[in-house]
Order: structure tokens, then sequence, then C-alpha cells
């Protein structure tokens, strides 16, 4: 992909003569093009254009014949600006009608320097004179304006599911909750601090990753946006610590020891380092896993499988957006497991079974979420084991810590290349990652010297 064609990504540019009115992420055709001025383009990462897209005049003044002749509009202008000679097109009939007004339209098929054994299709249209459409369509290019791409049923299975267990989640924890204040149990502080915690980072979202602008209308929209999801989400993590801290403390007590000493505060007890730094190599296990179960499909002799996720669909500076959702999503994948974990204790009675429901239920979202093939199941049971196995074994801040650097792999591009445009969010949570685990070296060491002849008798 790094040498042949165009490339797997687009940059998309989009600008209006007038303030954005939605509170919506702004995308290359979101909100509507429907403001006299709005353009959009999309270009390959060698700059070529390969799709444009503006909105001509509501209204136009009459025309003077004397100006007819130069109003014809000049072909080879976006042939040049997307690397393509229209002297070696062919004219053919159009089957690409514009989005709006126009009065000239045409349609090439020939070679294009990046695919040359493939014919390539071009699609343009002008309103007096001045590009309103250009496009390169390739054959594997689909009319998604006219049809609705198919979904694929494992990605319908996955939405069911994950919405299945948030509600389930969410209810339980409201009825659980209710239970443990009625009889003055639960720890409200270190439920306070998380939900702050967490609220917190939600703010600091809207604050720096939003795209702000001059109307007061939509900034004060775009705020109590914010403000509800980050009070529902900090809510329901509230709910969460609460309906659960009680069971975890009672059935399962040494899960919860790092946790609650990390809480109140004490950040140099060993035994928090020591659940940081396990989390940093389960985490490191993760991420070579997933690339593992990438490559397999070559054993069968079939191209690697492409990794898509928010760290792959997007390139560009996004760090406070890429960093909130590595640090607030790991803590509600772990209070949801052991929810999960206690509501299989509760139907099945053993909790060996209830932590082996867990483990096949993450290895099934997993293969949903990877689309995995047959041969990339097992390496999906052992992502899910690398979650399981640290809550089971170590308890909530080690899997709260595993997740936290194994998403790493999920929200950010990784690259070898730390010095290109787009590493540099990849290159700050990398430093963060290795800042975070020599601090739970050090810490795990307990005041200990690392070569002392104490430590390497023990």
């Amino acid at each position: 992909m790094r040498d042949g064609g165009p490339g797997p990504y687009r940059y998309w540019y989009r600008q209006s003569p007038r303030y954005f009115e939605t509170f919506e992420t702004i995308e290359v055709d979101k909100p509507a093009l429907d403001v006299s001025g709005m353009a959009s383009i999309y270009l390959d990462m060698q700059g070529r254009l390969h799709w444009f897209m503006a909105v001509p005049p509501q209204r136009e003044s009459p025309i003077d014949p004397n100006a007819l002749p130069n109003l014809t509009p000049d072909w080879s202008l976006p042939f040049r600006e997307a690397g393509l000679d229209i002297a070696n097109f062919k004219s053919v009939p159009s089957t690409s009608i514009p989005l709006h007004a126009y009065d000239a339209r045409a349609a090439w098929d020939g070679p294009d320097p990046a695919h040359p054994e493939l014919s390539t299709h071009v699609e343009a249209a002008a309103f007096r004179g001045k590009l309103v459409y250009f496009e390169t369509v390739y054959p594997w290019d689909q009319p998604l304006r006219q049809e609705e791409p198919p979904q694929k049923g494992s990605w319908k299975a996955l939405t069911f599911i994950i919405i299945a267990i948030y509600l389930v989640a969410l209810f339980g924890s409201l009825m659980l909750a209710r239970r443990n204040l009625r009889l003055g149990r639960g720890d409200r502080r270190g439920a306070t601090r998380v939900a702050l915690v967490y609220f917190t980072v939600g703010m600091v979202v809207w604050l720096f990753i939003e795209h702000h602008n001059g109307l007061p209308v939509r900034e004060f929209d775009l705020f109590f946006l914010h403000l509800a999801t980050a009070l529902l989400d900090s809510t329901f993590l509230w709910l969460l610590y609460v309906a659960l801290e009680p069971f975890i403390r009672r059935r399962w007590p040494a899960w919860i020891i790092s946790w609650s000493r990390l809480l109140a505060g004490d950040f140099r007890d060993p035994l928090v380092g020591r659940d940081i730094l396990i989390g940093a190599a389960i985490g490191a296990l993760f991420m070579l896993v997933l690339v593992l179960s990438d490559f397999s499909p070559k054993f069968l002799g079939q191209p690697p499988a492409l990794e898509i996720n928010p760290g792959s669909m997007r390139l560009g500076n996004l760090f406070f957006g890429r960093f909130a959702g590595q640090a607030t999503s790991g803590l509600f994948v772990a209070f949801i497991s052991v929810f999960l974990l206690l509501l299989f204790v509760v139907i099945l009675r053993r909790e060996r079974f209830a932590i082996l429901a867990l483990w096949l239920l993450f290895t099934l979202l997993f293969s949903l979420v990877t689309e995995a093939t047959w041969i990339q199941v097992p390496f999906a049971a052992l992502l899910a084991a690398t979650v399981v196995f640290p809550l089971i074994r170590f308890g909530l801040l080690a899997v709260s810590s595993t997740l936290f650097f194994s998403y790493l792999a999920i929200f950010y591009p990784i690259t070898t290349e730390l010095t290109a445009w787009y590493a540099t969010d990849f290159t700050i949570a990398l430093g963060i990652a290795l800042v975070l685990a020599a601090y739970g070296f050090y810490t795990s060491l307990g005041g200990q010297k690392l070569l002392s002849g104490k430590l390497l008798e023990e």
C-alpha cells in the first residue's frame, strides 16, 4: 500500500463562507453542502485531486451574451490537479449525476499513471464555467448516495450484543447501587473520585477537540451536549462502582487492595506499582497477539487483515481525543467485566463456570470486532484471555492498567516512523506509557535497590 497507487488514505478539506451551525462532528459531507460557496475536496496522500464538490449560487445575474464563450469550463485544470493528462483520455457518456445545479457535464475514460492496468473513469460538471463537481471513479467505487452499502451480519450481531451489555449493566448497576445505598454499603468517596476524573476528561475533550467557532448558539448547544454526555457516563461509572465495590470486597477482596490504595493517594505503594507493571506487560502481549492475528491469514496464502479501529481510520494530531478514549474506556470495560462476572456467578452458581462464560463472551466480541476468520479465532481467544486473566489473578487495577496499555493499538496510528507527521499522537502516548511502566517498575521495588544483594536473594 505504500508504493502502489494513491494509497489507502485520503486527505479531506471542508470550507464554508459562513460558520457551520451543526454541533455534530464536521466531516467532508456533514453537515450537508447546502450553502452557496461551500466546497469539499478529497486528495490522496500525494496531493492529487480525487473528488471535488462546490455549491453554486442560489440566484444568478443576467448573462451578457458576449461573455458566453468565456463561460466554457476548462476541464484540463482539474485533470492537472488530479495528476492526469486529459489528452490521454477519451470522452464517454456521463453516468454520475452531480448533487447540485450544472450547465455543463462531461465524462472520460483513460489511464491513471497510478493504476496503468486499469481504465479510470472521470466525471466532471460545471456551472457558468466554474467547476462544481469532479471525481475519479475506480472500478471498486460504489454509488453510495444511491445504494446503501450492505452491513455485515457480524457487525449487526456485535451492535446488538454491545447494546444489550450496556443496558443490562446500566439497569443492573442501578438496582444494585440502590440496594447498597439503602443498606449503607459502598465506597461513595471512591466512586465520586472516579466519576469526577471521568467527568473532567469528558469536558477536556469538549474544550480541546471540538471545532469551536463564533456562533454563540452553537457553542451553547455544544457545551450542553458534552456536559450531558459527561454527566451520563460519569454517573453510570459511579453507579457501577457503588454497585460492585461491596461485592468485590466481600467475595474477591484481593482484587481491590491496590485499587483502594491508589484511590487513597498511596502512589508509592509497591502493590500499586506491581499491578501497573503487570498491566504494561500484558498490554504489550495484547498488542503482539493483535499483530499476529492480522498476519495469520498469510499462512493460508491470503492477504493480511487490515486493522480497522479509531487509530487507523483517521490520521492527524488528535491527541486529546485519543488519550481520553484510551484512559476512560479501560475504566468502563474493567467495571463492566466485573459486573458480567458477577452476573454469570449468579446465573451459573459456580465461579469457574462464570469465568469461562466471561472468557467465551470476550472471545466472541473480539472475533466479531476483528471479523475473524477461523484461523484468527484462536488469537481472539488469546486477546480475551489477556483481559480476563489479569482481572482474575491480580484484580481491578491490573486489568484497568492492561486495557490502558492495550489501547495503544486501538486509539493511535502505530508506526515505526516516529518522525512522520501522523506519528505525533502515538509518540506522545508511547512516551506516557513508558513513563508509567517505569514508574510501576520503580514503585514495585518498594524502595529496594535494583541490584542489591537482598533483592537478588529474594
